[in-house]
């Protein structure tokens, strides 16, 4: 284990650009609530996880949240080009 963070902390050294903020913009389109449902935590704890790896790799994310109804997510779908994404990321329930 100590290699492993030796070897972390030379990559962090000999390569900089690494560490740095990767600046790309990622629209997320939530099912759930941003907070506790009837359905659980479930979603809210995927966006939270997801906010922390963004935070951490300097990657922009946008949440939207649906609110579990599958029409307001088609309409959050049509919103997403005024957002400007570079990526979008999104779950299809409804098959």
């Amino acid at each position: 284990m100590k290699w492993l963070i030796h070897a972390l902390l030379a990559l962090s050294i000999c390569f900089p650009a690494l560490s740095q903020p990767v600046g790309f913009r990622v629209v997320f389109i939530n099912p759930g609530h941003p907070d506790k449902d009837a359905t659980g935590r479930f979603w809210s704890n995927v966006n939270r996880f997801m906010q922390a790896a963004a935070t951490d790799f300097g990657i922009d994310l946008i949440s939207l949240y649906a609110q579990r109804n599958h029409l307001l997510m088609t309409s959050l779908v049509t919103q997403i080009d005024n957002l400007k994404p570079d990526y979008v990321i999104l779950v299809n329930e409804k098959g």
